[in-house]
């Protein structure tokens, strides 16, 4: 039953602490009316639309009281992601810090069922009052790499927002020891971003160490740190790391010289350029050289040697030119017809075979059919060095292949033809689909087809995880691209947001 999970914490469910409240007034509920309400909002915690729990779950954080609290940290456990990510958002308004004891014990962060603990792991980054980072860091654990990360990206968090509470020291051994495990190499990249919020005192040897380690996640680490961070003696990796063997690494170089725009930084990014085989990084050095100067040149080098070679020794951009960060704004224009961008030849192609993907137009075709169409003449273009996969979703990904594949002609046949026959029907669960296209390390451009709203998955609720999705690219490297249909605008701009973030491009279209 949707409401059974929170049997535990209903009878533990006491009246408000501490003395009395001030007698009511007509801006604040007596306590009888306070008790009625959180138990009217309890009530509708057990009800068996998912709609109707998760406005429960946000009327009663908008109370604020310890009570309603601890309704809220219980549906974390709700099985429906609606709910289950309400609740974790709704923790980002969260003042008490008894409750946030409760989030850090088995309410939460200690809980036995994994997706709780998850949720509270990424939540305690968003809370708005001084959390003890020692408490986090205990939890580090190099054998629960999911978990581990989404701490360290909490502790990120809380040090950007100056809510960091606790040694600074304690928090870093234990983050350093993580980072120096190896045990999961990822996790020990993400681990040394995570050194650098903390300010370590060794950090510029740590960066140094990554940068030419074995493990390409470690030299991703390097090339992240010296592109945000301030020690001058990183500032050399992303040259020395642009020509790498691993297009993952040239990825991150190319957006770590574009952050630092100079003359010597733009050379390195043309002469990239002059020698770059794969189109995906091309697309991203022509990208990264426009935002810099302002011109459009596209992929042929000559022209942007030309112009680079004439700069003056010590060139910078002039005030209010854009940046890396501001060089995919994504800038939605007029709706346009369906087409599907390819732009590179490491892609994996995302479509939402969600509810809207059959429902019939006025001329009596599905949106299926038409996309079936653009997805034929997409799969055209590209040439036999590309590799490309599709991952149709509903409730699950459904993909075609278990990695990229070459685009053979009998390939392409093939994936068209599971293309037109894949007949899933379901909630839209993007966030597994996309995570499910980041483990294939070949891939560096995503594309997602898709009505911008995703209903299913253990995360859907949109600003969730488009947050998650580009914490989990930070050292990947990878531009996702979103084909939005007819997509309400609130989403279209946070899908935006992910494209910006990430080097990609939204594009939006309607079928009519």
């Amino acid at each position: 039953m949707p409401g059974s999970v929170l049997g535990p914490l209903v009878g533990a469910l006491v009246l408000l602490a501490g003395p009395g409240p001030a007698p009511a007034t007509p801006q604040e509920p007596s306590r009888v009316e306070l008790r009625r309400r959180i138990d009217e909002l309890e009530t509708e915690l057990r009800a068996p639309k998912p709609e109707t729990r998760r406005g429960a779950v946000r009327a009663l954080a908008e109370l604020r009281r310890r009570e309603a609290w601890l309704l809220v940290l219980g549906a974390l456990q709700d099985r429906d992601s609606l709910v289950g990510d309400a609740a974790q958002r709704a923790l980002g308004t969260l003042d008490d810090p008894h409750i946030v004891a409760e989030l850090l014990g088995r309410s939460g962060l200690e809980s036995r069922e994994p997706r709780v603990a998850l949720r509270a792991a990424e939540a305690l980054g968003r809370l708005p009052l001084e959390v003890d980072g020692e408490l986090i860091a205990r939890r580090l654990d190099g054998g629960d790499a999911e978990l581990s990360r989404l701490l360290l990206w909490s502790l990120d968090r809380l040090i950007e927002g100056g809510r960091l509470g606790g040694r600074r020291q304690r928090i870093a051994e234990a983050v350093l020891e993580l980072h120096r495990s190896r045990k999961a190499p990822e996790l020990a990249a993400r681990a040394l971003v995570t050194l650098a919020a903390l300010e370590h005192p060794d950090l510029a040897s740590l960066a140094h160490e990554a940068a030419y380690e074995r493990q390409v996640a470690l030299r991703c680490a390097a090339l992240v740190i010296a592109r945000v961070g301030q020690e001058p003696s990183l500032l050399g990796l992303p040259a020395a790391l642009a020509g790498d063997a691993e297009p993952r690494v040239r990825a991150l170089a190319i957006d770590a010289l574009a952050a630092r725009p100079s003359r010597a930084a733009l050379l390195t990014l043309v002469e990239r350029l002059e020698q770059e085989p794969r189109l995906g990084l091309r697309q991203r050095l022509v990208a990264s050289l426009q935002a810099a100067t302002g011109l459009k040149h596209r992929l042929d080098a000559r022209p942007w040697r030309h112009v680079v070679e004439r700069l003056p020794a010590d060139w910078r951009p002039s005030p209010g030119a854009p940046g890396q960060d501001e060089q995919h704004s994504s800038g939605s224009l007029a709706k346009g017809p369906l087409r599907i961008p390819v732009d590179s030849d490491r892609i994996a192609f995302l479509f939402d075979f969600s509810g809207s993907m059959w429902a019939p137009l006025p001329d009596g075709r599905t949106p299926k059919e038409l996309v079936a169409v653009r997805l034929r003449e997409a799969l055209a273009t590209l040439t036999g060095e590309a590799r490309f996969n599709l991952v149709p979703y509903a409730y699950d990904p459904l993909p075609w292949r278990d990695a990229l594949v070459d685009a053979e002609p009998a390939q392409v046949r093939e994936a068209l033809d599971f293309f037109e026959r894949c007949n899933a029907h379901g909630k839209g669960n993007v966030y597994d689909a996309a995570r499910l296209a980041l483990a294939d390390p070949q891939v560096d451009r995503i594309v997602v087809l898709t009505d911008g709203v995703p209903t299913g998955g253990v995360f859907s609720d949109l600003e969730l995880v488009v947050e998650l999705l580009g914490e989990h690219a930070l050292l990947r490297g990878v531009a996702f691209d979103a084909v939005l249909v007819d997509a309400p605008g609130t989403r279209a701009r946070l899908w935006r947001a992910l494209a910006q973030r990430t080097g990609g491009r939204v594009t939006e279209v309607g079928l009519e």
